[in-house]
């Protein structure tokens, strides 16, 4: 039985739950799992059918015989939101910076929730200024996977993000020189502005740029049963024009795509084939799946990786 606080990390998507036990270990393997559900269980992030999902997550607690655990919920890109802000500091010197944030929820900052939960990281600071990373979500959202774990007795509970753990994935597990298109001899990676994340889902695109270890820019968009390589290439040079122009004013690019191919990991594709062809226009790389100790093609789904990378060291 479990004596000392072991992390979980869990993702939740529309058709399972992906899960970690503990942290990656040189010496042992890592325990992980998923678990699929019945059709409509959990819709869009939401919890539809509590009970099917309680008793799951308390098979997996038993299983794994969790007593002092933590939970780590990895929320998917659609239901989370975030929005780059600066405030000044005079009006700080009337209401504090949560006060001040919650205050311009609605108004300032628009969010497609009916009520939100936020958290803020002050980035950096002029004379005059915070520039501030505001990420918000559903409270609804957040307050039924809290009630969830509850139910089954664990009650240390937070929360990550997919774009965060996309992230947390390529900086632990990228390589180097040989994976670039086209191949360049002095093009080193990772760099620090500049770096943009493609991430490929059944018929779903994930599009998220990092500027330091921020999220500069974020979006999730389903595609149409059309040329896939082609509408991603179109969004790729879309947000990489945007990135340059209106989010630098033409003083920063795109240094660097990563895209990760959770449909095929490591087998080739002619969405792969594709997007060689058409992205001539920029350095990228497809991220390698088999970088991962103990990678099995079976486990070739989005839901795992996230929920490995939330177990990732920051």
């Amino acid at each position: 039985m479990s004596k000392n606080n072991v992390l979980w990390s869990v993702f939740f998507s529309s058709q399972g739950i992906s899960y970690t036990i503990g942290s990656p270990s040189e010496d042992k393997e890592q325990p992980m799992g998923y678990v699929p559900f019945e059709p409509e269980a959990i819709k869009k992030g939401y919890i539809r059918r509590p009970k099917e999902i309680q008793a799951i997550l308390k098979a997996i607690k038993t299983e794994n015989r969790l007593e002092n655990d933590t939970v780590q919920i990895v929320l998917g890109e659609e239901n989370l939101l975030f929005k780059k802000i600066s405030i000044e500091k005079s009006i700080l010197k009337i209401k504090d910076m949560r006060d001040y944030i919650q205050s311009q929820l609605g108004t300032s900052i628009h969010f497609p929730f009916d009520s939100p939960t936020f958290d803020y990281y002050v980035i950096d600071e002029t004379d005059d200024f915070y520039n501030v990373l505001v990420s918000i979500a559903d409270s609804n959202l957040v307050e039924d996977y809290v009630d969830m774990f509850e139910s089954i007795h664990t009650y240390k509970i937070k929360f990550d993000n997919s774009y965060m753990a996309t992230y947390r994935l390529f900086y632990n597990y990228h390589s180097q020189i040989d994976r670039i298109i086209p191949a360049q001899e002095d093009y080193f990676i990772p760099q620090t502005t500049g770096q943009m994340f493609v991430s490929l889902y059944h018929n779903s695109l994930t599009i998220s740029i990092f500027d330091q270890m921020i999220p500069v820019f974020t979006m999730l968009e389903v595609l149409e049963d059309s040329d896939f390589s082609d509408m991603v290439t179109q969004y790729i040079e879309r947000i990489a024009n945007y990135y340059q122009y209106n989010i630098h004013k033409g003083l920063n690019r795109i240094n660097h795509i990563e895209i990760f191919d959770y449909n095929t990991c490591q087998q080739p594709s002619s969405i792969r084939q594709g997007l060689k062809k058409q992205l001539t226009d920029f350095k990228f790389a497809f991220f390698d799946f088999s970088l991962i100790k103990d990678y099995k093609d079976e486990l070739c789904h989005k839901g795992y990786f996230m929920a490995l990378a939330a177990s990732l060291k920051e």
